[in-house]
């Protein structure tokens, strides 16, 4: 969505198309069981095809869209520049970018950018990754 924004050179396309993205995402919410709402989902014993929905690729968007807004812009930018640097062409599980997330922000917060890990106390990562049902934050219903 920002490239895309970027590419028009119209800030206005990343948040018309985040608004479209959301009642893709309530669409499928109210559409599937609510273990298929979670971000990380349980496929075992199951055929990854019949969890096919937008809820992955919107609520992973708007999790990061989130984390985004509480530690500022640049500080993200900073941060998905190094997650990428090091696990480029990597698998990596949900616990390993939360891990990453809070290293980032530990090591680099007094030399490169102005961030505190306090602001991340109250963030409810369980709700996020685990938790049915439409994000704990966004846009209203």
């Amino acid at each position: 969505r920002k490239i895309m924004a970027r590419i028009y050179n119209d800030e206005s396309f990343f948040d018309f198309d985040a608004i479209g993205g959301w009642k893709h995402l309530k669409d499928d919410v109210d559409f599937v069981p609510p273990e298929a709402s979670k971000l990380v989902l349980s496929l075992q014993d199951k055929d990854p095809d019949d969890s096919y929905s937008s809820v992955p690729y919107e609520k992973g968007f708007h999790l990061l869209y989130a984390l985004e807004r509480l530690v500022g812009t640049d500080a993200f930018l900073s941060f998905t520049r190094a997650y990428l640097a090091k696990y480029a062409y990597l698998t990596v599980t949900s616990q390993q970018f939360k891990n990453f997330f809070y290293e980032f922000f530990e090591k680099y917060t007094d030399t490169v950018i102005l961030c505190s890990t306090a602001s991340l106390v109250g963030f409810d990562w369980d709700e996020w990754l685990y938790g049915t049902g439409m994000p704990p934050c966004g846009l209203p219903n």
